[in-house]
This record gives structure tokens, C-alpha cells and sequence, in this order.
């Protein structure tokens, strides 16, 4: 019998769950309208970069002021820069991930390419300008830096870094912050990489910790047992939440169709109390600044400023 009540519980949490994302992604919510700040981390200079002779996807960085974990993986992309190289000078080399960092100053990075000039000791740098968002971040809206206004880019998911920004790589605070796809940061080789997050890109590359403010909606977190809580939603919501999730319940396992009405019920009271908060739909949108301005873009005075990068499909 408890094993039968456990499987109805899971089933209605599975319903919640789907109603959830059916109810609250679908839509721009104004309370799940956030706001949050993110540090950058800045250009690690005074590297020595080396190949290893036994694999060209290696490379073998150490810094005489010695290296700290940070400073080979984390939550954004560690890529290297062998500046002094006559071949890759202007060639930023995307890592996967990094060894345990040796006697304090030395780590080793597998990289995506293979390098095909061998490196010994030339002068070099570990840039970080893509950073994993939070797995609760839906949807970045504004963006500003030292209440400066960034312009604000939504790219296609398949569009490369280098696609980006294809010229030679430029330093200083942001002014351009591009958002979409899903990716990983660099990780440690003895674990795993953490499961793929929404990417955004930083241009120009940060030379300094700046800090950056933005606006984003909330991805609720699943709901695993029957005590879990959705934080900031009008209990008004969560009632329709609970409705259609038992509609749904009623038509998967008893076959009820008369219960689609009620789902129907549900969500135009749902659609009613969106149109009350003035929210917006969650279509994919071109985001850009409330002034539509940014530090490098001069564009007209409207929400919809940036630009929209894809892939050419």
C-alpha cells in the first residue's frame, strides 16, 4: 500500500512539475522578474605556454607567481592565448579541461583543437569571457555596468566565440554582452563537467574583476517532494498550477476528457491574471537595453535595440 501511495505521489509531482513549466516558462511573469550581479574574472597574464610532444591537444601552462584552482576551471571557459607564438598569436585555444595544478605554478589543459606548432615557453595568457549562467536564469533582459547600460545580444545557440567577435581580441570593461545556447565551463579532469547551463559572452575580454548587474527571469527548480514550495508565485497562481496539473492527472489515468475543459478553465484565468500584470509573452526576442544604447552600438530608443546573431538558418 505505501509503495502504491509513493508512485501516486511521484506521478502528481510529475504532473505539478509539467504544469509548471507549461504555466510559468510559457510566460513572462512579472514576479519572476529577478535581479542579480556577477563578477568577472579577469586576464591572467605572465603565463609560459608549452605543447606536449606526445599530444598536440595539450598544453602546458605555468606562472612563476604560482596558479590557484580558479584560475583553470570554474563556471565559465578558461582559453588560452600563446601570444607569443608566430603561428596562434592572435588565437585563443578553448579548453575542455584542466589537471590538478602542480608545485603551486604549473597546470595542463586539454584543449578542442590540436596545436599544431610546438610551443616552448612563449609568453602567454588564460582569458575568460564565456561564463555559465545559473541553471535558475531563464532569460536575460538588461544588462549594466557601473549603471552604464551594456548592449544586449541574443545569439543562436550554434554561433561560435570566434563567430562572435572575428578580429583581433581587444581588452577593458564590457560593453557587449551576447546570451544563448547552452555550454560548459572548463572543468577538473578528475570529475566530470557539470551538465550544460545558458551561455553568455563578454566582449571586450575583462582586463579587471569588473562586476556586472542583470535582469533575468527565474527558472523554478522541480519540485521534488510534496513540501517544496514555489518561492515568489501569487498563491492565485499556484491554485491554477494545481488545476491543471490535476486535469491532467484525470485524463492520462482515468480517462477522464471532460477534465481538458477544466485545464482549458485553468489556464484562460491564468491568461487573464498575466494580462492583469502586464507580463509579456516568452517568445525568443531580440533583447537589448531599455535605452537601446550601449558603449559601442548607437542604436534607436527602444527595449528591442540589440541585434539578433544567428547562424544563417
Amino acid at each position: 500500500m505505501a509503495s502504491i501511495a509513493k508512485t501516486e505521489d511521484l506521478a502528481a509531482l510529475d504532473a505539478i512539475n509539467t504544469a509548471i513549466e507549461e504555466v510559468l516558462s510559457s510566460e513572462r511573469w512579472e514576479f519572476d522578474l529577478r535581479r542579480d550581479q556577477m563578477t568577472l574574472r579577469p586576464k591572467l597574464g605572465d603565463l609560459t605556454v608549452s605543447t606536449n610532444a606526445g599530444n598536440a591537444n595539450i598544453l602546458i601552462v605555468s606562472r612563476t607567481d604560482g596558479l590557484v584552482d580558479a584560475d583553470t576551471f570554474g563556471d565559465y571557459v578558461v582559453r588560452i592565448l600563446p601570444s607569443g607564438s608566430s603561428d596562434y598569436a592572435n588565437t585563443s585555444f578553448r579548453t575542455l579541461s584542466s589537471n590538478a595544478i602542480l608545485v603551486g605554478t604549473v597546470a595542463t589543459f586539454t584543449c578542442s583543437a590540436e596545436i599544431e606548432e610546438t610551443l616552448v615557453d612563449v609568453a602567454g595568457s588564460c582569458l575568460y569571457s564565456e561564463y555559465i549562467l545559473p541553471d535558475t536564469v531563464r532569460d536575460v533582459v538588461r544588462v549594466s555596468y557601473q549603471e552604464t547600460p551594456i548592449t544586449l545580444e541574443q545569439i543562436d545557440p550554434v554561433i561560435e566565440f570566434d563567430e562572435l567577435y572575428p578580429r583581433s581580441i581587444e581588452y577593458g570593461p564590457p560593453e557587449t554582452i551576447s546570451v544563448g545556447g547552452l555550454d560548459v565551463g572548463t572543468y577538473l579532469s578528475t570529475g566530470s563537467a557539470d551538465p550544460a547551463g545558458l551561455r553568455m559572452v563578454v566582449w571586450p575580454v575583462p582586463d579587471q574583476a569588473y562586476v556586472i548587474d542583470y535582469a533575468y527571469y527565474y527558472r523554478h527548480p522541480e519540485l521534488t517532494t510534496a513540501t517544496d514550495t514555489l518561492d515568489g508565485v501569487p498563491q492565485n497562481v499556484v491554485a491554477k498550477i494545481v488545476e491543471t496539473a490535476a486535469a491532467q492527472m484525470k485524463v492520462f489515468y482515468e480517462k477522464d476528457y471532460n477534465a481538458l475543459n477544466l485545464k482549458t478553465d485553468a489556464r484562460r484565468s491564468l491568461a487573464d491574471m498575466h494580462r492583469r500584470s502586464k507580463g509579456q509573452s516568452a517568445d525568443r526576442k531580440v533583447a537589448g537595453n531599455w535605452e537601446g544604447t550601449g558603449a559601442r552600438h548607437k542604436q534607436s530608443g527602444s527595449l528591442l535595440g540589440g541585434r539578433l546573431v544567428n547562424g544563417g538558418f
